[in-house]
């Protein structure tokens, strides 16, 4: 009879160890299921990106909403993170840091869903696509998200002129050049010189257009005026006269012959 205490603690203890036991075990399923839960979170986020990959080219204005709810879903998978907020001032710290990460690493996912939009933008159906006033709606709003999201002005002009202006200076030079009519001339110099002006990977300046059609006297009112509002898109990164841009094609071909 005296072992009955004994008894009753070792009894105890074990009704203890095996609550323990239980603890420890729904804290891994309940790490499992969070684990499983954010990747989860992330496929979907990553589906959604990829639907608004397609987007961009079907309705470009349908991409944005779609990129904002992938980028919701990333930051909700993450959340945990910023609550582990220590009353330590290095437990402070090290959630600053880690808040400061995920932030960037927002702006990073934003900066690269403005240069996609961009880029589908200005790549698909490049003749006949939509109106000249959809697509500086576009570019515009794009710039907006950009600053509302703590894009400073330096940033946005350079995102803007690697994935937008290309194109822009491109057409001003293409269609300053005669467009999509091709000249008939027997001087292979001149054809080759003619050739090395229309690549979109080394788009010619204004300045070089115009000493290449000085040198060869193809100047006129029409094209000197698409001169002048290249080389004011290439200081402003804005058109000087829209309604001019709007009829770059109606610039005639160059050396009179041609063939298209």
């Amino acid at each position: 009879m005296e072992e009955a205490p004994d008894l009753k603690r070792e009894a105890g203890r074990m009704k203890i160890g095996g609550l323990s036991s239980i603890l420890k075990c729904t804290n891994r399923w309940g790490a499992r299921m969070n684990w499983w839960l954010k990747v989860f979170a992330h496929v979907v986020a990553l589906a959604m990106f990829g639907l608004m990959s397609y987007a961009a080219f079907v309705q470009p204005s349908g991409a944005w909403p779609l990129a904002v709810a992938a980028i919701f879903i990333v930051f909700i998978a993450n959340l945990d993170r910023f609550s582990e907020i220590s009353a330590s001032t290095s437990g402070i710290s090290a959630t600053v840091r880690e808040a400061k990460s995920k932030i960037a690493e927002l702006k990073n996912m934003i900066q690269l869903t403005a240069e996609f939009q961009m880029h589908a933008l200005q790549s698909a159906n490049r003749w006949g696509g939509a109106k000249e006033e959809r697509y500086e709606y576009f570019l515009q709003n794009i710039k907006k998200i950009l600053r509302d999201a703590d894009f400073n002005e330096t940033e946005v002009s350079k995102i803007q002129e690697e994935f937008w202006d290309t194109y822009v200076k491109f057409d001003y030079a293409h269609h300053i050049l005669g467009g999509a009519y091709i000249p008939k001339s027997d001087d292979k110099a001149l054809m080759e010189e003619w050739e090395s002006l229309r690549s979109i990977e080394n788009t010619p300046s204004s300045e070089t257009i115009r000493k290449f059609l000085q040198k060869h006297g193809e100047e006129n009112e029409l094209r000197e005026q698409f001169l002048d509002a290249y080389e004011y898109y290439e200081k402003n990164q804005r058109h000087k006269d829209f309604d001019l841009w709007k009829r770059r094609s109606d610039v005639p071909p160059l050396f009179g012959k041609h063939s298209s």
